[in-house]
């Protein structure tokens, strides 16, 4: 998807007053992308109008995080948050930043197909869980060390991480189900 001046123009003017700082820009990030690949892509620093275009720019490019345009994530995550101008405004911008989908088309796949998804899955599953697991305890020693007010995050990131697990747990089901029906040891 390509943004023109204008978006940027009205993105710019609906965050750089909640990012001024490198603690905000990262605070708003985590706290509506926390554990999204694409926040390790993103440098904090810099004149707040130069962050927006880059970070907007970095998450176009990722493209979709728990189901929908990581941007539009970010912008979901402050519309909670901001007065109702601004929320009309972020409204205005769905059409253009999270666009209704096209229906999916049905794939079918046979036995060795779905188990090769399943095992592909699963590594990808388990690499999400290991780094939910060091947020979680990074946050937790935040918590207690830095004494930040940060529970809710946290809370957060926990239900998350027990999300993952549990289809963690039920793509590993699958696969045994698959290995025997396959004869694969």
């Amino acid at each position: 998807m390509e943004l023109g001046p204008d978006v940027y123009d009205e993105l710019i003017d609906l965050l750089a007053p909640l990012m001024g700082t490198e603690d905000e820009r990262r605070a708003w990030l985590i706290y509506a992308l926390s554990g999204c690949p694409a926040l390790e892509q993103i440098n904090y620093s810099g004149p707040t109008r130069t962050f927006i275009i880059i970070m907007v720019s970095r998450l176009v490019n990722f493209g979709r995080f728990r189901g929908d345009p990581a941007l539009w994530c970010l912008l979901k995550t402050i519309r909670e948050h901001v007065g109702e101008d601004r929320q009309r405004r972020i409204d205005g911008l769905q059409a253009i930043l999270n666009p209704p989908a096209l229906p999916e088309a049905q794939v079918v796949l046979d036995d060795e197909q779905e188990f090769a998804y399943v095992q592909h899955r699963i590594a990808a599953l388990k690499k999400i869980v290991l780094h939910k697991r060091i947020e979680i305890t990074n946050l937790e020693v935040d918590l207690v060390i830095k004494d930040y007010d940060i529970q809710e995050l946290l809370d957060r990131e926990k239900d998350s991480l027990q999300r993952f697990e549990q289809e963690l747990a039920a793509l590993q089901q699958k696969e045994h189900e698959l290995r025997e029906k396959l004869g694969i040891e």
